[in-house]
């Protein structure tokens, strides 16, 4: 038998898992404190969630999609705010004991992107407009993929 053609049509990253952290003044990650602010807006919409018994959308907006708060956190409990939409889930914490969010892309979302920097690029944009602030990015987790025919 003769040995077939494997052909790759493509490749890439899947999944990708970013740390958010606050940043100092030199652009290094540090533990800090969710600001009060933002502790009180994801509270009221949290407690929104809880009594309609179910996600409810949120004027936070990435890549033309609204974001959803559940009336529940994530992880084993150390993530008090649950958001998502088709292209990113965004956990929330109190800042407390480690990073202050995590921001899972979907593969459909970096599939649309023309680079995984524009989609990082993007994410990071995001986050400023979320925090009010710059913050440094950390990647937890990538998950590559090959198409072959």
């Amino acid at each position: 038998m003769g040995m077939s053609a494997v052909n790759l049509v493509a490749r890439g990253v899947d999944t990708l898992l970013l740390n958010v952290y606050y940043t100092d003044e030199h652009g290094h990650s540090f533990k800090r404190d969710l600001s009060s602010w933002l502790v009180e807006r994801l509270d009221a919409w949290k407690q929104a969630a809880i009594e309609v018994e179910g996600p409810m959308v949120v004027p936070w907006v990435f890549e033309g999609a609204h974001l959803q708060m559940y009336p529940h956190g994530a992880g084993r409990g150390q993530w008090r705010w649950l958001l998502t939409s088709d292209l990113i889930n965004l956990c929330i914490s109190r800042g407390r004991l480690n990073c202050v969010a995590m921001v899972r892309c979907s593969s459909e979302y970096l599939w649309s992107c023309r680079t995984l920097e524009e989609a990082i690029v993007k994410v990071n944009l995001f986050l400023y407009e979320v925090f009010g602030c710059d913050m440094y990015l950390q990647v937890s987790e990538v998950h590559l993929c090959a198409d072959v025919v």
